[in-house]
């Protein structure tokens, strides 16, 4: 079994580095690229996009999934199912982040090397791609 302990600890560290959204869109309130540094994020627009929920601010991970029991049910992830913690690959667990309006939302993500996915309000999953080298942790 996986140190599920583990999983927070590795993900922020995994989440270093610049994200492109693999979907973006001009009418979407989540930017089309994301950049984690050491506790904070700044985000960018897509060409032609409004306002975007993330633009700067402060970012962590925990362990478990939003919502879920210490033990954890099920993510999923393309190719993936893991309990909260670390699988193979992946780390789930949530990510908070301030926002625009100031807010501090968590969400639930899996994290995979050169991708993670996020579960916004409306249960869509936003998929993020590793663009570029993964930074040195």
């Amino acid at each position: 079994m996986a140190d599920e302990s583990a999983g927070a600890a590795e993900a922020a560290p995994a989440l270093r580095g610049r994200w492109e959204r693999a979907d973006p869109g001009p009418d979407d309130l989540f930017p089309a690229a994301i950049e984690f540094k050491e506790a904070t994020y700044l985000a960018s627009k897509a060409p032609g996009q409004g306002f975007i929920v993330w633009d700067a601010g402060t970012y962590a991970v925990a362990d478990e999934p939003v919502g879920t029991e210490a033990a954890g049910p099920s993510v999923e992830a393309p190719g993936v199912a893991s309990r909260a913690g670390t699988v193979g690959d992946a780390v789930s667990g949530s990510l908070t982040l301030s926002t625009a309006t100031d807010s501090l939302e968590t969400y639930p993500v899996v994290v995979l090397p050169d991708a993670f996915e996020v579960t916004v309000e409306d249960g869509r999953t936003l998929r993020y791609e590793r663009a570029g080298a993964a930074p040195d942790s």
